[in-house]
């Protein structure tokens, strides 16, 4: 003879074994997710788009002693660089340019961009300048 459950139900359905919650990501996961995602956006919109921005960040490292990317945008907006769609997509250039050992980070500094309401944003030390 089967026991009914609360419900009435007189079938033992067989126990799931329980998954552990997933731990939420931390606020510097995040961060590298969205850059990752809004890289991966810009280069499937405009293929190449990476390694042309990645060249101005050489071109700007060779003239200036320190910079940040904010600058590095500017600098390839005013040169005709179709822009990406978020400004969150230079975060991996300015990786990248870290790994190409052309810059190293030296602190942070506040963005000028109101839209980005003070923002601390990288401050990088050129190790292409020469002075």
């Amino acid at each position: 003879m089967n026991q009914q459950n609360l419900f009435g139900d007189s079938e033992q359905k067989p126990n799931k074994p329980k998954k552990a919650p997933e731990r939420p990501l931390t606020a510097r996961e995040l961060k590298i997710k969205g850059m990752k995602q809004v890289a991966e956006n810009t280069e499937e919109k405009v293929p190449g788009w990476r390694d042309r921005a990645l060249e101005y960040v050489r071109e700007f490292a060779i003239t200036h002693e320190t910079l940040y990317c904010e600058q590095v945008r500017y600098h390839a907006e005013s040169m005709g660089f179709d822009l990406p769609s978020h400004p969150r997509a230079w975060g991996p250039v300015m990786t990248d340019a870290k790994k190409k050992n052309w810059v190293e980070k030296i602190g942070a500094i506040e963005t000028k961009n109101p839209k980005a309401h003070q923002a601390l944003e990288g401050l990088w030390k050129s190790l292409l300048w020469k002075g």
